[in-house]
């Protein structure tokens, strides 16, 4: 058998191919067995006990299993097989020995235990080797194992009945059962244990409390109840099959041979099932569809017995029960589980795939015993039990539904590893506890937990406390009292007029604080103070005092003159100081003024105008609101501000400055953002139509932004699938830089141009996912891509199956092959896209003429480096827009004249420029080799490139000193360092090192001397220039955090190894 055909690779083969035979080997066991304990039960026995039967076999499991479950526990599966499968086997033998009078009903039930454990076992081995992706694909093929057995078992009853009899078929039963333990050996090495291997001691403890304390949840609730409804309606068909054949074949050996012809039957169907439509039905429709069929099928089956109560009839109804079952409805109940914790799962499905079936099999066993006996339904009416059979089906198929949801829930609980989720904590001020509680925090010796207490108290009534706020604010520190002022200042029942008189007469830096309360309350006593403060040298107090002026008395003409000669005579600090204090025009701030200040230079004064902004509502300010959404210093502002005005004037005017081709990168990037705090289906309509935009970055924002009003608002079907139809078009892109990718040489000179396929498949990927989840937008896919980009493999596959499930069928198919390995991606592109480019040529010249100009420039640099002078001379240079890259490119170009040969004379390049030895591509190639930015996007990282300076010391030159101010970083791009204290050295570093990096972040003095051993040239880079960039990048700032957990994990590890070593 080719199993490569199968879709299977090559480490996978020999599991796959022992679990098939396993199988092989467990449905033997039924096959065989269960076809010797009808025969000599129905033939050797009372046949009327039958029903009887079912219920001992119910007591029979729940006590089995219990026994099970604590003989199995914390102990391995592989061994706890081969101990049952001895035990089995023995037992068998012996009742061989014995097989007459009570043994055979004993056989009877004994067959029922171990083929339900056999089954049971075999199922859960085969979960801890595959995943639920593998699972998708793999457990049918392996199915396909039980459906061989019973073609085989099947054909080869009648001969060995013929040549042995039927009374010695246990003996094949038991040559099954040590066969099947046999290969469960076989397969001990291709388990996976990846998640115990992780597990301390500690975590074992919780799993344990965990077990002890464990119960069923909804979604274990719908499985047991499909298993049980299962089990309830294939046993009624059972008994009816089984009353019917004998009634037919009273003759013991024909009637073995009958089973054996219909095991036969089974058999080759259930085997063109497993090969050719289980793994379709479940990768093309789905779970839900695989549930389903089994149910839909009995119905009808029932129905026609129900019509026509022959032998042919209940055999298609038994016939449908046994192929649907063993083939697409297994492999659909066995992905069920997957999601589910293997400690829950070891609990729960023994009892579920057991005791529940057992049960249920036993409440049919005593239905129809008393149907039967109360001649309710009689002997040759057996077909009123279809009755029920259809019944039961119809409520299987609700539950089918329940369960599909419920396995998308549990999916993701799996992918998130149950962390918890953090909710809004409410607070009872009724309750002395939480009183008492919030006071004793407030107390504390402790700032921060003095800060926390008043912070707890922003949206409560500060009544109970106002004793303890009292007397932080008399003997709190400075930030404990202007936290205090900012949340009492108002209020006069909890902070009194004499404390803010006290105050704002005092020296204290929280004065102006202090006076702008005065002002509110209206503590006349004080205007001789705040007439004198209007001469103070101190911009706040003056600013303070003279607004304080204003709102007990607007007609003042010398307050208004101090604020007006802040306002246009003075420094920023001044002006900054006034509009801090002009909460209200007050006859001073007109708005044309306060246009003017929300377009100034200075951050800071922007920041206070916008907070002026936020309170007059004025329409002709939302311009210049807007404007500021461009800058992250003042973006959080704008968008408080805006959040005053009418919606629908802000959608207008963020919509109109979209749409105007003038409008910058930056200022669209913060409206973009901006949007995503409006939930509302307008603002997602805006957002809508920039998602055709080229530039990945603004697509990702926007996406981003769409997430986050989905999340707060709910959107309307119709939009939904408008979104949906550009998810193909996105995608598109995708597949073309994968094709981009597979065509590209693979060298060093195409290092920037496969950096930057492979960000931007990234971040396509990410915007597809988040598209993609629009419909149930609180899907946590943000954390899900991570799991993805990471290529966490115990993960991974639950993603991938979660995106499976729940992404339309449309969207998956363009999703799917581009996230999982597991697709030729090349064959799939093809098929969904027919005009795709191909050719390296093609590719490559479609980005020297792109308007990115980070394509331009890596695929510019790729065609010089790699000296293809055929493209080089196709290239019409008035096409190619001006960027630094390519005018560093071109000089670089003249400077080699000898090796290109090209006039420049049609472009404008600075050739008096000093000559840095680094082109900023350069730059950037050597910035990818250092830990520290090696995943950061060439895109993103030539920002970096573009703000680091060359420095090259000749030897023995120091670099800094211990004690220095630290305020850059340096990369080693030729040469040697050492790093020293004094005349102790402490390690050399050499190219391809960066040192002082942490001055980037905390500004902390060195701690050693640095100095050149040789001639060395490196890389500068200043901390003002690389926070500017973290501000706007997030990547940058990831990857910092990444590099500071890295140390902290390292510092954590080598602390408990030395306290390990002690």
């Amino acid at each position: 058998m080719k199993l490569n055909i199968f879709n299977i690779k090559s480490d996978e083969r020999v599991p796959v191919l022992l679990l098939f035979l396993q199988f092989f080997s467990v449905v033997g066991i039924s096959i065989t067995g269960s076809s010797a304990r009808d025969a000599f039960f129905l033939n050797l026995f009372d046949r009327s006990y039958l029903p009887l039967m079912f219920v001992a076999i119910a007591f029979t499991m729940v006590l089995v299993i219990t026994l099970y479950k604590t003989f199995t526990y914390e102990r391995d599966s592989i061994n706890v097989i081969t101990i049952t499968g001895i035990i089995f086997a023995i037992t068998i033998y012996f009742i061989q020995l014995n097989l007459h009078g009570w043994f055979i009903p004993l056989l009877f039930i004994w067959m029922e235990v171990i083929v339900s454990l056999s089954i049971l076992q075999f199922w859960m081995l085969a979960g801890e080797i595959f995943d639920p992706r593998q699972a998708k694909r793999i457990f049918s093929i392996i199915g396909a194992g039980g459906s061989m057995a019973g073609i085989l078992a099947g054909y080869s009853l009648k001969p060995f009945v013929q040549v042995f009899g039927s009374d010695k078929l246990l003996f094949l039963t038991i040559f099954f059962i040590l066969l099947s333990t046999m290969f469960a050996n076989l397969v001990r090495s291709y388990r996976n244990f990846s998640d115990e291997r992780k597990l301390s001691k500690k975590i074992a403890k919780k799993v344990d409390v965990q077990k002890r304390s464990f119960k069923f949840d909804p979604y274990l609730k719908s499985i047991a109840i499909l298993i049980g409804l299962a089990a309830f309606v294939s046993k009624i068909i059972d008994y009816q099959f089984k009353m019917t054949a004998v009634e037919t074949y009273p003759i013991q050996d024909d009637l073995v041979s009958f089973f054996g012809t219909y095991y036969m039957a089974t058999g080759v169907a259930t085997l063109i099932m497993q090969f050719f439509i289980t793994g379709f039905i479940l990768s093309r429709l789905g779970i839900l569809a695989g549930l389903l069929i089994l149910p839909i099928s009995l119905a009808f089956g029932s129905t026609g017995f129900f019509v026509s109560p022959i032998l042919i009839t209940v055999f298609i109804a038994k016939f449908s029960d046994q192929v649907f079952k063993f083939s697409v409805n297994n492999a659909s109940q066995e992905i069920l589980w997957l999601p589910v914790s293997k400690e829950k799962k070891k609990e729960a499905k023994p009892i579920i795939d057991s005791a529940v079936r057992a049960t249920l099999e036993g409440v049919v066993g005593v239905l129809i015993f008393i149907l039967v006996q109360l001649n309710f339904v009689p002997v040759d009416r057996l077909n009123l039990l279809s009755i029920i059979v259809v019944a039961g089906a119809l409520i299987w198929v609700w539950n089918s539904f329940r369960l599909k949801d419920g396995y998308v829930s549990t999916l993701m609980q799996a992918i998130e590893k149950r962390q918890l989720d953090l909710e809004d904590v409410e607070f009872d001020v009724t309750d002395n506890h939480i009183v008492t509680t919030i006071d004793k925090t407030l107390r504390d010796k402790d700032q921060m937990k003095q800060l926390f207490g008043i912070d707890l108290l922003r949206t409560m009534p500060l009544e109970p406390w106002k004793e303890s706020l009292n007397y932080l604010f008399d003997t709190g520190s400075e930030i404990v009292r202007r936290e205090i002022l900012d949340l009492a200042g108002k209020n006069s029942d909890i902070i009194g007029n004499k404390s803010i008189y006290n105050l704002a007469t005092s020296d204290n830096h929280l004065a102006p604080q202090a006076i702008a309360f005065v002002g509110e309350r209206g503590i006349a006593e004080l205007k001789p103070h705040l007439r004198n403060n209007l001469n103070s040298n101190n911009e706040k107090l003056r600013a303070a005092s003279a607004t304080a002026l204003l709102k007990m008395d607007l007609n003042m003409d010398e307050p208004k003159q101090v604020l007006n000669k802040m306002l246009t005579d003075s420094s920023n600090e001044e002006i900054i100081a006034a509009l801090d204090c002009l909460n209200r025009p007050m006859g001073v701030l007109s708005d044309e003024l306060l246009i003017k200040f929300l377009r100034h230079d200075h951050s800071k004064i922007r920041e206070s105008a916008l907070t002026i902004a936020k309170n007059r509502g004025v329409e002709k300010l939302l311009e210049p609101i807007i404007e500021n959404l461009a800058f992250p210093k003042t973006a959080m502002q704008a968008r408080q501000a805006l959040s005053e005005y009418p919606q629908d004037e802000v959608f207008y005017g963020l919509d109109l400055t979209l749409k105007n081709v003038e409008t910058d990168f930056f200022l669209r990037l913060g409206i973009i953002r901006c949007l995503k705090h409006f939930p509302d289906e307008k603002s997602a309509r805006i957002l809508t139509s920039l998602l055709n935009h080229d530039k990945l970055l603004l697509l990702s924002e926007t996406v981003d932004s769409l997430l986050g009003v989905g999340r707060k608002t709910e959107l309307s079907d119709k939009f939904l699938n408008e979104v949906s139809d550009y998810l193909r078009t996105i995608s598109k892109n995708a597949y073309q830089l994968n094709l981009f990718k597979k065509v590209l040489p693979d060298d060093d000179n195409g290092l920037l141009i496969r950096d930057h396929i492979d960000s931007e498949i990234r971040r396509t990927i990410s915007i597809l996912l988040k598209l993609g989840i629009l419909k149930t937008p609180n899907t946590p896919i943000e954390t899900y891509i991570q799991y993805l980009s990471s290529g966490d493999s115990d993960l991974t596959p639950f993603v991938l199956e979660f995106v499976d499930t729940t992404f339309s069928p449309d969207d998956r198919k363009y999703i799917l092959p581009l996230i999982d390995n597991e697709i030729d991606i090349s064959t799939t592109s093809g098929d969904l896209f027919e005009d795709l480019i191909e050719g390296f040529d093609d590719l490559i010249m479609k980005w020297v003429y792109t308007d990115h100009q980070w394509k331009v420039a890596v695929a510019l640099n790729y065609i010089v480096s790699s000296k293809r002078e055929d493209l080089f001379n196709q290239i019409e240079w008035k096409r190619i827009k001006d960027s630094i890259f390519v005018k560093e490119l071109i000089i670089g170009i003249e400077n080699n004249k000898k090796k290109v040969k090209l006039d420049f004379s049609d472009k404008l390049i600075d050739r008096n420029k000093e000559k840095q030895m680094y082109s900023i591509l350069e730059k950037t190639i050597l910035l990818k080799s250092v830990d520290l930015f090696k995943n950061i996007p060439g895109d993103i990282l030539t920002r970096i490139a573009q703000i680091s300076e060359e420095e090259r010391p000749l030897a023995n030159t120091p670099i800094f000193k211990e004690g220095d101010f630290g305020d850059s970083m340096y990369v080693i791009v030729d040469g040697n360092v050492k790093v020293h204290k004094g005349d102790q050295h402490i390690v050399s570093l050499g190219k391809g090192t960066c040192l002082g990096e942490m001055a980037l972040l905390d500004q902390e003095p060195r701690s050693a001397d640095v100095t050149t051993e040789e001639d060395s040239t490196l890389l500068k880079i200043s901390q003002d220039g690389f926070y500017e960039l973290m501000a706007g990048n997030s990547e940058i700032m990831q990857q910092i955090i990444k590099l500071l957990s890295g140390r902290i994990r390292d510092t954590n590890a080598k602390i408990q190894e030395l306290q390990s070593n002690k």
